[in-house]
């Protein structure tokens, strides 16, 4: 697939921010995150997070308008993820994957296990490795080994808004 020149000005961001952030984590800086993106300049504000232990939970928006490609660049992403901050993890572990609606949901599932989708495909070649797809219902067959030699993606969507539809 070919990116569009917003899609790879976007890829460059994120690259540029990760690659510092690495800097910044090999550093030992208490709060990296947030020195990567004072140190990379972009225009918007960081909210610094932390994990509940107090410690550094880096975070990242993209903003793109519906149809602008943000699966791709999920898949893009992850690539980028892989190959900076988690190098020594070699593609392999466990990436959550968040999307907003049922719909969503459901194209988003059925095209990453498709082996012949382009989502797919680009990922697979950005991680260089053996790619699994999860639900909800499935995770409880997640072993230590999958975790070591896949990069295990479960799809999830956050709990709906309508009483009468929650789990």
């Amino acid at each position: 697939m070919e990116l569009k020149r917003y899609q790879r000005r976007v890829l460059k961001e994120v690259g540029a921010f990760l690659a510092t952030l690495d800097r910044h984590r090999r550093a030992r800086e208490r709060y990296p995150s947030l020195a990567a993106w004072d140190a990379i300049g972009l225009p918007d504000k960081y909210q610094r997070r932390t994990n509940g232990l107090g410690r550094d939970m880096t975070t990242c928006c993209i903003r793109v308008p519906t149809g602008g490609g943000k699966t791709l660049l999920a898949t893009q992403i992850l690539g980028l993820i892989y190959g900076t901050i988690l190098k020594d993890r070699k593609g392999a572990g466990l990436a959550l994957w968040v999307v907003p609606s049922d719909q969503i949901y459901k194209d988003t599932l059925r095209r990453l296990r498709d082996r012949r989708d382009p989502y797919r495909l680009s990922l697979e070649h950005v991680v260089s490795r053996r790619i699994e797809i999860w639900e909800k219902q499935e995770l409880h067959r997640l072993t230590p080994g999958r975790l070591a030699s896949n990069l295990n993606i479960p799809v999830g969507k956050p709990p709906s808004k309508n009483p009468e539809n929650r789990e």
